[in-house]
């Protein structure tokens, strides 16, 4: 529920391009082919043409012809064709935790002796690798990543107000009291998104447990060895609570939260003279968001949103999202595509082009199109650990559900902090 993900897909499209795709025959009920190698993916648009043209070099390298089919909801369609036994050669899949799961099923190839693992986790952004790697096996290979620890501001507004981009987490809320006791409103916040309306709080949360309780207690959330009841929670709760439900920190107040859209929530950043809100915590797909008349690096900029200077986790933490290959068949076509998948250099054409970030940390920053995407690479490059959003990789009743229920009932005020991650807790499936 993230990023392109955020649309519902057509269920009876999907299932009509998986039957499509069955008769192929590149997969491993299928009949393979040295030549011919069969890709899904969830990309659309300008992203499916994008990865095209990065799989080209590739194609007039080697000979070998590159079918990707492109489907909204990947999940669904590789559901139908796992269980008929002829999986595609390769899967891009944005959730490490169905990557996880099929490794576990022994339904997807270990990468060890396809690719050199040593060289590629030495490679990635630190945390990337171990997203994917089951019982000390890697299982994935990182296409593309987005960022989700910005915030978003309008610099010039900054400048005349005589702010500064904070450096720590306390600084944070410092500069949001600033603001408030300047007349000015803070933060930009809405959660409202249809079914999945309260996504946007869990990306707040899940980018807070990264600060103060670090990689290791964020990943225990996942697992539910550390519960939403924790003290180590709460104390996430607490901090999230005083940023948004403090009046005069949101437009509307905690009824406003509720109320706006997601991708609407920056545009009273954006009003003639001031700005209705001075700083919006999202990821860095929020710019498919903005007015076609506000310009990216120039109108409206992003920063790093801070890690705590003490008593937290000492790094810089990044919580974002990505395309994770993973190889379903021994295909040695697919295998090549895999190892070319795993060279830095893959990424360049799309790059080019916009719409991408790579997740290589040192990858050449000049390639990037705009100022805008240089500096999330700039994030990325100084990453000391990169963590998938918790709610995608949570058991889907919980991640996509009661978290995103509970955080919506206590943002409104239906319910206490305490009974919503009390509830959250007890939602927790048994096995």
């Amino acid at each position: 529920m993230r990023a392109r993900h955020v649309a519902a897909a057509s269920m009876l499209a999907v299932t009509a391009l998986a039957v499509a795709a069955c008769s192929s025959g590149t997969g491993s009920g299928g009949k393979s082919s040295s030549k011919t190698v069969t890709v899904y993916t969830g990309f659309s648009g300008d992203q499916a043409t994008r990865f095209a043209d990065m799989i080209a070099p590739f194609e007039k390298q080697t000979g070998i012809k590159v079918t990707h089919v492109d489907i909204a909801n990947v999940q669904t369609a590789l559901t139908t064709r796992v269980a008929a036994g002829n999986p595609p050669d390769i899967a891009l899949i944005p959730q490490p935790g169905l990557v996880n799961g099929y490794a576990a099923q022994g339904k997807i190839q270990p990468l060890d002796g396809v690719v050199d693992v040593s060289k590629l986790k030495s490679e990635l952004v630190p945390g990337l690798a171990d997203t994917t790697t089951v019982n000390g096996k890697l299982y994935a290979i990182p296409v593309d990543v987005s960022v989700k620890s910005l915030v978003w501001y309008p610099p010039a507004a900054f400048q005349k107000d005589g702010y500064q981009v904070p450096q720590t987490l306390e600084q944070f809320q410092q500069l949001v009291d600033k603001m408030r006791s300047d007349g000015n409103t803070p933060l930009c916040l809405g959660v409202e998104s249809g079914t999945g309306t309260g996504w946007a709080a869990t990306d707040w949360f899940e980018d807070l447990v990264l600060r103060t309780a670090g990689p290791q207690v964020y990943d225990q959330w996942i697992n539910h060895t550390v519960k939403f009841d924790s003290p180590q929670i709460k104390r996430v709760a607490d901090m999230f609570a005083k940023l948004a439900f403090t009046d005069g920190n949101v437009p509307g107040g905690r009824k406003g939260i509720v109320s706006t859209k997601w991708s609407d929530s920056i545009l009273p950043m954006f009003n003639a003279g001031k700005p209705g809100c001075m700083m919006e915590k999202m990821g860095s797909f929020l710019a498919n968001s903005l007015p076609k008349t506000v310009k990216p690096g120039t109108d409206v900029n992003v920063f790093y949103f801070p890690a705590l200077a003490s008593g937290g986790y000492q790094g810089k933490p990044v919580e974002g999202a990505g395309d994770l290959a993973t190889l379903f068949t021994t295909n040695p076509a697919a295998k090549k595509l895999m190892q070319y998948l795993a060279s830095p250099d893959a990424g360049k054409p799309w790059a080019s082009q916009g719409g991408f970030l790579s997740p290589f940390k040192g990858f050449d920053s000049s390639i990037y199109p705009d100022q805008l995407t240089k500096t999330e690479a700039q994030i990325l490059d100084s990453a000391t650990a990169f963590r998938f959003d918790a709610s995608d990789a949570m058991p889907a009743a919980v991640g996509t559900g009661s978290f995103f229920k509970e955080m919506t009932s206590w943002i409104n005020g239906s319910e206490s902090e305490d009974q919503a991650l009390k509830n959250i807790d007890a939602s927790w499936p048994s096995s």
